[in-house]
């Protein structure tokens, strides 16, 4: 029965379409573990640390775009895939849970390895249930169809991890004896093989469309603006639509409109900088907001939105989710946003936006062009380590077979401001979900698991925390270059109110650690240099880009002076605009 109920599993996983399993090591799950590595179809991979696997398995499934199974044994292994389930069901993707259990008459009676599992990730899943032990009253059909069901709920929109605890008795290996017979194995399948479930996108209706064109043509000051989204379908539509109507595009780094083969023209990458000027930001309010994507980054960005309380303001969303936490919303549209956005290119009344519309339009974008010149030659300026300038060089070494990952705090901020639009790079990703420092190293390898090659940026205490990461990417062989910005601490926090508590900053906020990453790399098998300036960064780069395995490349900060020039790339900005409208 234990070979059939496990069998069972695990063929209507590969039948649902899950093509990876990431595996952590244990007793309880066994059976599981060792119907996966004797199945043809599944590629399983080996992660010691539940916490890193749930990273690395939503890395796998954020490339692939499709679910990735975990599975771990009984007690806090289980609890150790908290964060990473987190991050996925916030970022929407699809991860399929597997967590062995002891049998029920185990729980709650102090059992060894055991504790309460049902239901254990509550709202931080999309779905949950316990299946039964197996046992002579267990209906593989039931196993089954909850296989399917699950795989299936993790791909409905929102997209997002389910759960199935899977209890087990001993033995935990099954005997000789315990062979399927072909009776067996055929009634537990429906006649024509594994459920499917078919699932159809939601479209905007005629009505719908009608009453969005209408506002976009009586709206000359409109905006696009795009946060993080992971919908490849989105960036042509997005460009179409600006295009129809004269909108330029306030696009997020992690919003796939910074870069790729679609129309990019009017883009705006400069956003964030050009809204820190007040007298821009107060002569470019506009009069209709159109939002895709989760929240943007950027928080001129977000404090822009928040302050045009007068303004129409519309979110788009493929899922009934409540991404809006400004309570500004005129109108929040929950159907598909590619087929929205063609349909409002195709709908409104000129075939191209009215003079007055390109008036707007053309000054945001002279006015981006201005501050993109002006960002640019102020990191090249700055020959001492600065962070932003990480982005600025690496941006010219990516070609589009490339993944650039991102960290948080920092480094994603950094991406907003110092990383241009390019057609060359590609896809642009970072954990936006949940925004956390924890997994980042896990969740790009992740990616590289998949064969891509990956350029990660994160910051020191990032890489502190997920240095476990990097044992599942040195015994895989992955492909990655690490850059690892190192100020010694908390850096954003010196750009924040914190920031005047001087007494009490270093020890609650700086967090200085003193940790040489170089004895990291030694510990975990891989490559680490320590880059002092900005041609043998370069060298590294180019270096690690061309060959194989595991580099890690540091670049040493100063968190005070890195606030110092920050700033001093804003004033130049500003002084370009002025200039530019002189």
């Amino acid at each position: 029965m234990l070979r059939d109920h496990v069998g069972a599993i695990i063929e209507e996983l590969i039948g649902a379409g899950v093509r990876h399993i990431v595996v952590s090591p244990g007793s309880r799950s066994t059976p599981l573990a060792i119907a996966a590595i004797e199945s043809k179809a599944l590629r399983v991979w080996m992660n010691y640390d539940e916490r890193s696997a749930a990273f690395f398995a939503g890395g796998i499934a954020r490339a692939e775009r499709q679910p990735v199974a975990l599975l771990c044994t009984s007690g806090t292994a289980a609890a150790n895939y908290l964060a990473g389930l987190a991050e996925a069901r916030l970022a929407r993707v699809p991860l399929v849970v597997l967590t062995a259990d002891r049998p029920p008459e185990h729980r709650d009676s102090g059992a060894a390895q055991t504790i309460a599992q049902v239901d254990l990730y509550r709202r931080h899943v999309a779905w949950s249930i316990d299946l039964p032990p197996p046992d002579a009253g267990t209906s593989l059909r039931h196993v089954r169809a909850t296989i399917c069901r699950a795989v299936a709920l993790s791909l409905e929109p929102p997209a997002g991890p389910v759960h199935i605890n899977v209890p087990f008795r001993e033995p935990l290996i099954p005997a000789d004896s315990d062979v399927a017979t072909d009776a067996t194995v055929a009634l537990s399948r429906p006649s024509n093989g594994s459920a499917r479930v078919l699932r159809s996108t939601r479209l905007p209706s005629p009505e719908l469309i009608g009453e969005l064109a209408r506002l976009c043509d009586a709206n000359e000051r409109g905006l696009i603006v795009v946060g993080p989204s992971e919908d490849e379908s989105l960036p042509a539509a997005l460009a179409q639509m600006s295009d129809r109507l004269g909108y330029p595009i306030l696009a997020d780094p992690l919003s796939g409109l910074r870069s790729g083969r679609h129309d990019r023209a009017n883009v705006i990458d400069t956003a964030d900088a050009l809204l820190r000027i007040e007298g821009f930001a107060a002569a470019h309010c506009p009069t209709l907001t159109i939002r895709f994507g989760a929240i943007p980054t950027s928080k001129p960005v977000t404090t822009m939105l928040e302050s045009v309380v007068d303004a129409t303001h519309i979110v788009v969303d493929d899922a009934p989710e409540w991404r809006e936490p400004f309570s500004i919303a005129s109108m929040h549209v929950w159907c598909d946003p590619t087929a929205l956005a063609s349909a409002i290119a195709a709908s409104v009344a000129s075939a191209a936006a009215s003079d007055r519309t390109r008036t707007w339009i053309d000054g945001w974008r002279s006015s981006s062009q201005a501050a993109r010149r002006a960002i640019d030659d102020a990191a090249i300026g700055f020959n001492e380590p600065f962070e932003g300038r990480v982005f600025t060089e690496i941006a010219n070494m990516l070609d589009d077979e490339t993944a650039l990952f991102v960290g948080n705090s920092m480094p994603v901020r950094d991406l907003d401001v110092f990383f241009p639009t390019s057609a060359r790079v590609g896809r642009i990703m970072g954990n936006r979900g949940a925004n956390g420092i924890d997994g980042v190293v896990s969740s790009a390898l992740g990616i590289a698991a998949t064969g891509r090659r990956v350029v990660l940026v994160l910051g020191d205490l990032s890489a502190f925390h997920d240095l476990n990461g990097l044992l599942a990417g040195r015994r895989n062989g992955m492909n990655a270059t690490i850059v690892v910005v190192n100020n010694d601490g908390g850096g954003i926090f010196s750009f924040l109110p914190q920031a005047g508590i001087p007494d009490h900053f270093e020890t609650l906020f700086g967090t200085p650690h003193g940790l040489d990453f170089a004895g990291a790399a030694t510990l975990y098998g891989v490559r680490h240099q320590l880059c002092g300036d900005w041609t043998a960064f370069g060298d590294a780069v180019r270096r690690s880009l061309n060959g194989t395995g595991i580099d890690i490349i540091e670049i040493r900060t100063d968190r005070t002076r890195n606030v110092t020039l920050h700033r001093a790339v804003w004033a130049r900005v500003a002084a370009a605009l002025a200039e530019d409208n002189r």
